[in-house]
């Protein structure tokens, strides 16, 4: 069992292997998401969300595309976003969009190297 994280750029995860990922849910205590890492990606938006500012809502890129991501409970390190950062995240569908939107949910993150 290794800890490593797979580093993935964002674009390798469209399409088919995500179709993949999700095949593998329902994800909870026994079963839980795949973590990823990508690195150097750059920040196009941030702010706080939620009450009391608990959490990060981000749009995150590779210069090419784009994605929407959300920080559970990271909303504290707003200050600590840079231009470019190392993202941890798991994908999720928030299914309050129609349709259901992929999104990264950002587990951690650092700034860039």
């Amino acid at each position: 069992h290794s800890n490593r994280l797979p580093n993935k750029n964002m674009r390798d995860l469209l399409g088919k292997p995500l179709h993949y990922l999700q095949r593998l849910e329902p994800f909870g205590k026994g079963n839980p998401p795949p973590k990823f890492l990508s690195r150097n990606m750059g920040t196009i938006e941030s702010r706080v969300v939620g009450n009391g500012g608990q959490h990060l809502r981000l749009q995150l890129g590779d210069g090419r595309m784009s994605w929407p991501a959300i920080g559970f409970g990271l909303g504290p390190r707003l200050e600590e976003i840079s231009s470019s950062i190392d993202v941890v995240f798991a994908t999720r569908v928030n299914r309050k969009h129609h349709g259901g939107v992929v999104e990264l949910e950002v587990l951690d993150f650092r700034s860039g190297s």
